[in-house]
């Protein structure tokens, strides 16, 4: 509309100049001319509406009716091509639906799949299953000889997996070392010569000194304090033992030089019957009797466990207290098992 306004009184203004300056220059001329006779404002409007016609013929669709001598045009001007704006918003707040509020599902939580069990983790897993407990006989001044141990062959066990017993009572990582000497008769380990060595660890313990000075060189062989104090642990450690764990199926005995193959004791084991009454190890003589080595380790079935040390057999451990004070062999447990009815050597 700018636009059109802007036109028309730009041509008035030059039409009106051309008029002046043809009144000027041939006024003589012109008064004859049929122009003098039809007034400048009439023929700027005829120029502006010959625009305007023009103009809305070449901008306006087809579709569009216009009448340009009716001042009403709500009858002849439609838009076709115009949406109605009732058909696109509602004309009420009670017409809006909003759409349902979607709660998110939870994420589905990922599968994560365990670690994948080492060949050693999955061996002493399989120790487990097949009811297999590991006593493990030491002494203080081997603790460097079992701190090797827990660091290879025994890295992957547990507390509930095995058992320590030494002559002395203290801790080791994770596991608890039972003092096996701590039932002997309480009078043969204030006085007998041999439980010297024991009552100087106790002395050290208490004083906070290093147990290790009271080492003695291995040259020395049996005749090691240590080493005659191994005599009187067997029978009550394995008492010990089975007072913790009286379901066990097998009792494995090994010591601080003793190296087992875990999955050749597993495989070998399943081949047997628990519930019978086995006694197994190397062979030793002691006089007619056969007995298991103990430093190349042994294997006990629970139901030779329980010919042993059941009922009918309390306080065995004790008994042999006074007896072994005139015994030499330390491994007298085994010579003890071995004379046990029914648990003959396999």
């Amino acid at each position: 509309m700018l636009v059109l306004v802007s036109l028309s009184f730009s041509a008035h203004t030059h039409f009106q100049s051309l008029a002046m300056l043809w009144s000027d220059s041939s006024s003589a001329a012109m008064s004859s001319s049929v122009f003098r006779r039809v007034p400048v404002n009439i023929i700027c409007l005829a120029l502006i509406f010959a625009i305007v016609l023009f103009h809305q013929r070449a901008i306006l669709p087809s579709s569009l009716k216009y009448s340009y001598f009716n001042t009403s045009l709500s009858k002849e001007f439609s838009l076709e091509r115009i949406p109605s704006l009732t058909q696109s918003f509602p004309t009420s707040t009670s017409q809006l639906v909003c759409p349902p509020t979607l709660t998110p599902s939870p994420p589905e939580p990922q599968k994560t799949s365990a670690p994948k069990k080492s060949f050693e983790e999955a061996t002493i897993a399989s120790l487990r299953e097949e009811g297999i407990v590991v006593i493990f006989k030491t002494g203080a001044l081997e603790e460097s000889h079992l701190a090797i141990h827990l660091g290879t062959t025994l890295r992957y066990f547990e507390e509930d997996d095995i058992l320590f017993f030494s002559d002395l009572q203290g801790t080791l990582g994770p596991f608890v070392i039972t003092d096996a000497l701590q039932f002997i008769d309480q009078h043969i380990r204030e006085t007998h010569p041999e439980f010297q060595i024991y009552r100087d660890l106790q002395a050290y313990r208490l004083k906070g000194q290093d147990v290790t000075e009271l080492k003695q060189d291995k040259d020395l062989g049996d005749d090691r304090a240590g080493w005659k104090l191994d005599k009187y642990k067997f029978l009550h450690m394995t008492e010990q033992t089975y007072i913790a764990r009286p379901a066990a199926k097998w009792y494995v005995f090994i010591e601080t030089d003793s190296y087992v193959i875990w999955p050749n004791l597993v495989k070998w084991l399943k081949g047997y019957d628990s519930t019978k009454s086995l006694y197994m190890g190397s062979a030793v003589q002691m006089g007619n009797t056969m007995f298991a080595h103990g430093g190349t380790g042994y294997v006990i079935s629970n139901a030779a466990m329980n010919k042993l040390l059941g009922p009918e057999r309390t306080g065995l451990a004790s008994s042999w207290d006074l007896r072994l004070r005139n015994e030499c062999e330390s491994d007298v447990f085994n010579y003890s098992m071995s004379l046990t009815k029914d648990c003959r050597l396999w």
